[in-house]
């Protein structure tokens, strides 16, 4: 519940320690670990979201909107520079680290052969936030980019305006954040042609 007086940041984050601890129970309920809160599970990078709009609610639009393309931009770069899955995800059978550089069986994927075990890989902290940013399931590049980037849209859309002009502004940013994530698409489809996938 709202108390008065509560500022958005601090909802924000208890938010997000919310998340996290679902997403801990359900990781315990479901496998009998918490290897999902390493491998950032939908519920963490939730919880991220929550975390970043508590940070940034008090940015304008267009500094999101930079901040945003900035994550994107760089989320190719970023990940080939430091991404290294090979070392944190392992075949289940042969208990062996997952060379990325060799096809894997399309059968081994989805028998869930190929999994995370930080116990088997000696996790340490260092790993955990090279997980979350590059390396896990849903990790802050590019993840980061959608909760700033639907900030910026909402201030757009909610500003100080009567409801007309809120409607008009609001088609507007929805037929431009749609033809910019439309090109986005298609570049990236174009970019994965010719360059390999990581």
């Amino acid at each position: 519940a709202r108390r008065k007086g509560e500022g958005v940041s601090v909802r924000a984050f208890k938010r997000a320690i919310f998340l996290y601890l679902l997403q801990a129970a359900q990781s315990m309920v479901l496998s009998g670990n918490i290897n999902d809160i390493y491998t950032c599970e939908t519920l963490m990078i939730a919880g991220h979201a929550q975390v970043l709009l508590g940070m940034f609610h008090r940015f304008q639009a267009p500094l999101l909107t930079v901040l945003g393309a900035i994550i994107l931009g760089t989320t190719g770069a970023v990940r080939f520079a430091f991404m290294d899955s090979g070392e944190y995800w392992i075949i289940n059978d042969a208990g062996d680290n997952v060379n990325f550089e060799d096809d894997l069986e399309l059968e081994e994927i989805f028998n869930f052969n190929v999994s995370f075990d930080p116990v088997t890989v000696g996790l340490e902290l260092e790993d955990i936030f090279h997980f979350h940013a590059v390396d896990g399931l849903f990790p802050l590049f590019p993840y980061a980019a959608y909760p700033i980037l639907g900030l910026a849209i909402g201030k757009l859309i909610y500003g100080p305006l009567d409801q007309a002009e809120s409607r008009s502004r609001c088609l507007k940013v929805l037929t431009i954040s749609g033809s910019i994530l439309l090109a986005s698409g298609v570049a990236l489809l174009m970019a994965d042609m010719v360059v390999p996938s990581i």
